[in-house]
């Protein structure tokens, strides 16, 4: 297979598994090497570590021996909602290090009582798991998986073993990651504190690790942003489901099927100006591989609306009527307000409105004003 210097016994190869494990955490090696590794030496074909969080959240699942859809799909299929799932049910009750096999679970129940997942265990011909916890903390569990294929047959006892071998040496590796990115994050807080920009470090969930002080007094506002429970939270509840996209999008962006994030426009809950988010991945593995992945970056849409209009009016090619309409929505009327204020009718305004998505290039007001806030 190539994962092991020596193959001559199995201690040794054992070992070698859990030098893998270890080189991944220290950024030496690679963590879908050390689960290939694991998945062999078990006599399986994919080995899986996931982070479980609360409301079925995974906030990270690789799988190795899978094509990189395959975790997109597990997601689709309710996957990691342990009402579907009897092996993330049962994992969720175990104990750290606690072995799991195939009868703790209800698979085949699953599988007929949810299509969906029972097809992606089909389409991966995934046949029996053995699983155990690795590590709780507050806001997830970490788990560590193998499977063997219908082929193979089901997991015997002298896998079991194997596996339970390497369990503890991947926790040791997981333990050593995460301090890792303790210390990355706290580094990262750091320089957010010297910053003069609206900065909040968060995770895919929302979930925040630091703020910049001028972040801290917006939140503090609530206008446009609150921490509700430990959370980043849209002020508006129009806004909110917005804010949670562009984070799972921006905290997948590491991934291959992973969509930039878009910038998105929220609207004071007060009535103020709009405020622009921009909703970045965050590189670097000491950071975010299992914890805060995400910086949200603040600014407002600008409350003067003559420059704005001048600038899209000259470089969008509006009409005077569009221009004035344009400016209005970036100082955060809608169709209605601009409508009683200009004297025409909310059908005008819309027609107004629809030639500027045309003329833009955009297919929604919010995407509009983060184009706005582009030509400033």
């Amino acid at each position: 297979m190539g994962y092991f210097r020596s193959t001559s016994d199995l201690d040794s190869r054992v070992f070698e598994v859990a030098d893998l494990f270890q080189d991944a955490a220290l950024g030496a090696g690679d963590w879908n090497q050390a689960l290939a590794g694991l998945a062999y030496v078990a006599g399986g074909f994919c080995g899986e570590l996931i982070g479980l969080g609360e409301a079925a959240a995974v906030p990270f699942n690789w799988m190795s021996g899978l094509p990189a859809e395959a975790a997109t799909e597990f997601m689709a299929a309710g996957g990691g909602d342990p009402r579907i799932n009897s092996r993330v049910r049962a994992g969720l009750r175990a104990a750290e290090l606690e072995i799991l096999d195939e009868s703790a679970f209800t698979t085949e129940e699953d599988a007929r009582r949810h299509p969906a997942y029972g097809d992606w265990l089909e389409r991966y011909d995934i046949g029996d798991v053995c699983l155990t916890p690795l590590l709780r903390r507050d806001d997830m569990l970490i788990g560590l998986a193998f499977a063997r294929s219908g082929r193979q047959g089901p997991v015997a006892s002298r896998e079991k073993r194997i596996f339970a071998a390497l369990a503890p040496y991947a926790r040791s590796a997981v333990r050593v990651q995460m301090a890792m990115e303790a210390e990355g994050r706290g580094l990262l807080s750091n320089l957010l504190d010297a910053l003069s920009v609206h900065a909040v470090l968060c995770d895919a969930d929302g979930r925040v690790k630091a703020m910049s002080p001028p972040a801290e007094a917006l939140v503090a506002n609530g206008g446009h942003l609150r921490v509700k429970g430990g959370r980043l939270q849209a002020a508006r509840p129009a806004d909110a489901i917005a804010l949670q996209s562009a984070l799972a999008d921006a905290a997948g962006a590491g991934q291959a099927l992973a969509t930039p994030a878009r910038p998105i426009v929220l609207r004071d809950a007060t009535g103020g100006a709009p405020l622009l988010l921009e909703v970045t991945h965050v590189p670097g593995r000491r950071v975010q591989q299992f914890g805060a992945a995400v910086l949200v970056v603040a600014r407002p849409c600008g409350q003067s609306t003559t420059p704005i209009g001048e600038r899209a009016q000259a470089l969008l090619g509006l009409t005077h009527a569009e221009t004035a309409v344009a400016a209005q929505m970036a100082a955060g009327a809608g169709p209605q307000a601009i409508a009683e204020r200009t004297g025409v009718s909310t059908g005008t305004v819309r027609t107004h409105i629809r030639n500027l998505f045309a003329k833009a290039g955009v297919r929604s007001q919010v995407e509009l004003l983060a184009r706005f806030a582009d030509l400033r």
